[in-house]
Parts: structure tokens; C-alpha cells; sequence
């Protein structure tokens, strides 16, 4: 329901050139936005001026000028397989030509936004909205310093809390995998089994860097360590050889080909523990190769 509130700054024209960029740099004080849509695979970035309007686009981040904001997009451009930027790929704009301010490519508080509640249902109905927003039977939790932020907090109370349900993301207007990237998106409780067969045991991803990566709470030591590189999850056994490389399905869902013993055609999956979610007959203390029961 907060769809007509989320994010304002959306995509009118893209800047077509460089040298248009560099013009307008100079001749406007207001900052300006990374926008995208995730109606298109994969999803399609580009800059816009705060202030106007297209549907289905929403934006990800805001910076003090054109140069800046560009200039992060190219890193989400190259960097990212799930973010094109067709400007960027046809050449009207050349990464290796901008300039930003040394700081530049950091995000401007130039717009608040914030987590409003609804707790008339249960559990309490959330969204994210400018602070000024009003209506009845909703209070503001908390402000942020961009619409990204505030999503991502709010993606981790939908997922985490029980007593906060978001209509966009259950809808999946609000893609939480695209705006919580890296290594905190992973961290906690999954279920690790075989695509098309058993649940194997609970594990548990850590932020405890050793070894050959970050440690992984399970009951094998072909799955003790990992890392995120790229668009790939690595798991590797205790002397490090990588044993599944995962690719992302969705938020909570990764599959990959198991690597220890490619004659046995084996695909492991990881499932996101839900919310007091139950251990699926697994205490993670075992391994059990014909599932739990």
C-alpha cells in the first residue's frame, strides 16, 4: 500500500552526453538520483532529476550533483550483473571520463525518509514514506538518510520480526536482495539440502572471518567456510577446497552444483530460516544424507 509514496525521485530523461553531464553539473545546486525499475531483467538504472515522475521506477540513491551520481552508477553498472544502465553500455556515457568531487559519490542526506507503522493489523503493517507523510492510524519508527536505508531496515523487520508485515515486499514491489547486497544480507540461520531431495542440516552463516573465509556453523566440513565473490556464494571445506558455488534464486533461496563429486550430478540449495521458523527435525549438530526428519 505505500507504493504511491515510495521513493519520489524517479526517472524522467536520462543525460544523454558527457558533455551535457558536465554542463549540467555546474548549473544546478540540487542533487540528483540514481533511479531504477526491476521491470526489466535485470533491472534498469540510470540518473534523473529529483522531482519527476515515471511509474514503476523508484530511487536508489541520491547524491550532491550529475558527476557523482553517475559516477556510482557505473560501479553498480560494471560491478553488478543484476543492474544495467543503458546509457552507460551505449557510450553516452563514459565512466572513465567523469571527475566526481573526492566525496562525491557519497549519498546526500539531501531527503529524509522514513518506516511508518500501522499496527491496527496484526502484525503492524510497515512502509517506508517521506517524513512528512500523514495518515491516520500510522506513526513514523524511524528516519533514515535515503529511501535505500529505510528499505533495508525495513526489509530486515518484515523478515526478522513477526509483529511487522510490508505489503511491498510480500508483493515484491521492493526487491530487499537488490538493496541489502553483500555479506550482511547473508549472515544467520538457512536450511542446506539437495535440489529435489533431502534437507541435509541447519547451518548458520557467520561474520567470524578465519581460514579461508567466513566460518559456517554446520554438522560437515564440506561446509565450514564462506564468501561472497561477486554474484557467487562459495561454500569450502575445512582445507579449503570450494565444494558448492551457489547462485542467487531470490532473497531467500540459493542453488548450486555440489563440486566435491561432479559424477554424482548433486545440486545443494540453501533455504532462508524463516522467522521462528522450526529446525526441520535437524539440530545441526549431524549430518544426515537421507534428510531429517
Amino acid at each position: 500500500m505505500f507504493r504511491q509514496w515510495l521513493m519520489r525521485y524517479v526517472a524522467g530523461t536520462f543525460l544523454a552526453t558527457g558533455a551535457v553531464l558536465a554542463c549540467l553539473d555546474t548549473a544546478f545546486a540540487e542533487p540528483w538520483s540514481i533511479v531504477g525499475t526491476c521491470n526489466t531483467t535485470p533491472c534498469t538504472i540510470g540518473v534523473a532529476r529529483p522531482g519527476t515522475n515515471q511509474p514503476g521506477w523508484f530511487t536508489v540513491a541520491t547524491y550532491s550533483g550529475p558527476q557523482e551520481a553517475w559516477a556510482s552508477a557505473c560501479g553498480l553498472h560494471n560491478n553488478d550483473s543484476r543492474l544495467f544502465a543503458p546509457d552507460i553500455a551505449n557510450g553516452a556515457i563514459v565512466c572513465s571520463g567523469l571527475n566526481p568531487s573526492p566525496n562525491g559519490i557519497i549519498p546526500v542526506s539531501s531527503e529524509h525518509w522514513s518506516i511508518f507503522r500501522n499496527c491496527n493489523t496484526r502484525p503492524c503493517t510497515i512502509g517506508v514514506a517521506l517524513p512528512t507523510y500523514s495518515e491516520p492510524d500510522f506513526s513514523r519508527i524511524r528516519t533514515f538518510d535515503s529511501a535505500a536505508k529505510a528499505w533495508v531496515e525495513a526489509c530486515k523487520l518484515h523478515y526478522g520480526d513477526p509483529n511487522y508485515f510490508s505489503p511491498d515486499i510480500e508483493a515484491g514491489t521492493i526487491d530487499c536482495g537488490l538493496l541489502q547486497t553483500g555479506n550482511d544480507a547473508l549472515l544467520g540461520p538457512w536450511y542446506f539440502g539437495r535440489v529435489n531431495g533431502p534437507l541435509l542440516c541447519n547451518i548458520n552463516l557467520t561474520g567470524d572471518r578465519s581460514g579461508y573465509g567466513y566460518t559456517i556453523q554446520s554438522c560437515n566440513p564440506n561446509e565450514s567456510f564462506w564468501e561472497l565473490r561477486g554474484q557467487e556464494l562459495y561454500f569450502m571445506r575445512n582445507d579449503g577446497f570450494v565444494t558448492t558455488i551457489f547462485r542467487r534464486q531470490s532473497e531467500d533461496y540459493w542453488v548450486g552444483p555440489y563440486l566435491g563429486d561432479p559424477a554424482a550430478n548433486i545440486t545443494h540449495y540453501i533455504s532462508r530460516v524463516p522467522p521462528g521458523g522450526g529446525n526441520g527435525g535437524c539440530d545441526g549438530s549431524t549430518y544426515n544424507p537421507y534428510g531429517c526428519n
